[in-house]
């Protein structure tokens, strides 16, 4: 069954007269998206989900620039704050004892400069810690601006032997390759799926999925050990 498409504006839009499968491209008018452009793929009359080009989600974290580093900054210096209170923990404690000695210095004159050294000492780590803080997260918030906590990009890519290779954007380590076409099966052919089967074939060298009518994608993922695993109910 060849593929479908309809065009036109968004005001001629109508997902319930769309058939499963089918692609609309909105050509102008799209309240959602910034530049009234968008395309949708229908599952069945009416059931339509709406595709997120590359520039489409560039303009949506682009809106949540600051709540992102808003929310980034708070969550990681958090650490960083309690550090800071119990260094001012530590200080207050300092600066009492140093009260405790100063009252002993009637008594001793020596013990009063050697409780005033310790004060100055202390005040100067205070002084320290504060100014690391400061550095810390200022340069934490300048890598958030650059970008450098971004997640990287992994693409996939099965070669015409059925070797499963990754690279990715970030000059991050790639999983291992690996065969993901397993042991040779007993020789036969499916001409159709049902409804609910699908198929793997690679095709000009990509891992594609084939449904049977009406069935949807199965659930898939990568694993930490490179390898292709389906999940089917609650357990892959």
């Amino acid at each position: 069954m060849a593929i479908q498409m309809r065009r036109g504006s968004h005001i001629r839009f109508d997902p319930s007269r769309l058939v499963a499968g089918e692609w609309a491209v909105v050509l102008s008018g799209d309240p959602v998206a910034k530049d009234g452009k968008a395309v949708y793929v229908c599952f069945a009359a009416g059931d339509v989900k709406r595709m997120a080009t590359y520039e489409d989600m560039q303009d949506f974290l682009l809106g949540l620039q600051e709540q992102i580093v808003a929310y980034t900054v708070d969550e990681a210096t958090g650490e960083v704050r309690a550090e800071y209170m119990e260094m001012m923990d530590g200080a207050s404690r300092a600066e009492a004892e140093r009260v405790a000695n100063e009252l002993r210095r009637v008594g001793s004159e020596a013990s009063r400069e050697s409780a005033e050294e310790a004060r100055a000492s202390a005040e100067e780590a205070r002084a320290g810690a504060e100014e690391r803080r400061e550095v810390t997260i200022r340069e934490f918030e300048e890598k958030v601006l650059a970008g450098f906590f971004d997640g990287a990009t992994f693409t996939p890519s099965v070669s015409a032997d059925g070797l499963l290779s990754w690279t990715n954007d970030k000059g991050l380590p790639n999983p291992g390759t690996v065969d993901v076409r397993g042991p040779a099966g007993k020789d036969g052919a499916v001409t159709q799926l049902a409804a609910g089967m699908f198929a793997l074939k690679i095709i000009d060298g990509r891992l594609k999925v084939i449904c049977g009518a009406g069935s949807e994608p199965p659930d898939m993922e990568i694993g930490a050990d490179g390898h292709l695993y389906i999940r089917i109910g609650d357990k892959a």
